[in-house]
């Protein structure tokens, strides 16, 4: 299993896709717990390609790089702008690794350390 991290997420999707559409109108089928941190002072390049999207394997990495299971990134800070360091929000897996990066204050990124904090889910207006 350990060569096979990432086979949960696929089934679950897998399952969703099949099964939602067939189990009623109003009913879903609940997603994985996920646990968001927000990460300050992250150096663009290490998330980001030249194209502003999220490098692939980043999650993989990070998460090998703090110990953890990353189950997405989201960059936060704006993507053009010139800034080599912004905020991005990491999603972990669990609850205990969340509440110990909070505690440590840092998580580390490319060889460097972001500043942690508990991430606010901000509505963006219509």
């Amino acid at each position: 299993m350990a060569n096979h991290a990432h086979w949960r997420c696929r089934a679950v999707t897998l399952v969703k896709k099949v099964v939602e559409p067939k189990i009623g109108a109003g009913a879903r089928v609940l997603r994985d717990e996920i646990y968001p941190i927000k990460v300050d002072s992250v150096k663009k390049a290490a998330v980001l390609d030249e194209k502003y999207n999220i490098l692939s394997g980043a999650a993989a990495a990070l998460g090998e790089e703090n110990e953890t299971t990353v189950a997405k990134i989201a960059w936060l800070s704006s993507k053009e702008a010139a800034k080599a360091y912004g905020s991005m929000v990491v999603y972990l897996t669990k609850g205990t690794d969340a509440r110990r990066l909070l505690a440590d204050g840092y998580f580390h990124v490319g060889g460097e350390s972001g500043v942690t904090s508990v991430s606010e889910h901000r509505p963006r207006p219509i």
